[in-house]
């Protein structure tokens, strides 16, 4: 046992195990479904050191529990080109109150550095590691008053020092970042290329799976720091269900989840559908027709219609809970296949394009990303 970033308990192993201590304060309803954690539903950044409920975010895209904290990346998402914001990944206790931990500084991600001092282009996603927390640099490629930035991917250790640990590019002053997009498979996970790498996940044995975006692929970083590539074949497209999950072809995935037996979930964003990578290799669609809409509650997943699915999160019964970003809804797919709407009624007051979902000690948590604000819901019965 150590502590996290900035102080607080780190208790890895009961993250490992699904198990995720102390609630987090919330206020009053704003609705019959969703309490209000973080945000005041304007866009900006203010707040820290007070209550999470009076600050304001913009465009939370990631959300995870760790040592008694829930920790989010704010990300900036959506803004127009001209303006610079950067992802802060920020951080509430146990007593309601928010703080930042990184992503304020001048630095590029890169080694050797104290996290306050870097700053993550937008969009920046987070996961639980063994040290602290994982965070992917998504350059979504629009240079800011600090220039370019790198695809990469990196860790914060307890101390709050960062730590590349997979991604390889040298940025100019003259904001470019010269590379190959797609390249180092079977070596050093330092010396390969992503593109806009977003949502990872970490298997129980320490494998880090990433949705490199950019690139239409899921890459597996393994414990001997060695990347390779699981699923797609570089190029963006929709086949191969049925099939080795190498041979498939995705359109910018956005998130995985990895089940105890190392079965992979994928949101294959584009392509308006949820996908399994089996333990054996072999791709297979469980959610969506690849016709963007909305239908199917109360039907098999795979007969439903999904618009942009986002953020995964898969509960230890089973059950993969999807945020159905440009349907406006958090949604459900139960061990058997059915599949149902759980939050959002479709309209913008309630959610707006969420982009993460989570299940917590007391609730389930949504980041709430249109609406610049994390909101959380009931336990399901």
């Amino acid at each position: 046992m150590g502590r996290a970033p900035g102080g607080g308990l780190l208790v890895v192993a009961a993250i490992a195990a699904g198990c995720v201590p102390g609630p987090i304060v919330v206020t009053a309803p704003e609705s019959a479904e969703l309490t209000a954690v973080a945000g005041t539903g304007e866009d900006g950044f203010s707040g820290d050191a007070g209550r999470a409920t009076a600050a304001r975010l913009h465009g939370p895209v990631s959300l995870v529990f760790l040592g008694g904290y829930l920790y989010l990346a704010d990300s900036g998402q959506d803004i127009a080109p001209t303006v610079d914001y950067y992802t802060r990944i920020r951080r509430i206790d146990a007593q309601g109150t928010i703080t930042t931990i990184a992503g304020s500084g001048p630095a590029l991600p890169s080694a050797s550095r104290q996290a306050p001092e870097i700053h993550f282009l937008a969009e920046s996603h987070i996961a639980a590691s063994p040290k602290g927390l994982y965070v992917t640099n998504g350059n979504p490629k629009v240079a800011g008053a600090y220039g370019a930035s790198p695809d990469v991917v990196g860790e914060i250790d307890q101390s709050g020092g960062f730590m590349l640990i997979a991604g390889s590019v040298s940025c100019s002053a003259e904001r470019t970042c010269s590379k190959a997009l797609y390249a180092g498979d079977g070596g050093p996970a330092l010396a390969a290329s992503l593109a806009r790498p977003l949502g990872l996940a970490v298997d129980a044995i320490g494998n880090i799976y990433i949705a490199d975006s950019g690139n239409h692929v899921i890459r597996r970083i393994d414990k001997s720091g060695t990347i390779s590539t699981v699923a797609g074949t570089g190029n963006s497209g929709y086949a191969g269900d049925g099939g080795p999950a190498s041979g498939a072809q995705l359109f910018a995935p956005y998130d995985v989840a990895i089940a105890r037996d190392r079965t992979l979930y994928l949101a294959d964003t584009y392509n308006h559908r949820v996908r399994k990578v089996d333990t054996a290799g072999r791709i297979s669609t469980i959610a969506g027709t690849g016709a963007a809409g909305f239908a199917g509650d109360g039907g098999p997943g795979t007969a439903a219609q999904l618009n942009e699915p986002r953020g995964l999160w898969l509960d230890g019964a089973g059950q993969l809970y999807i945020a159905d970003s440009a349907n406006n809804r958090i949604r459900l797919l139960s061990a058997g296949g059915t599949i149902t709407t759980i939050a959002g009624d479709g309209g913008t007051r309630q959610l707006q394009h969420p982009n993460a979902v989570i299940v917590g000690p007391d609730g389930i948590y949504i980041a709430d990303t249109g609406n610049h604000r994390v909101v959380k819901r009931k336990l399901l019965e």
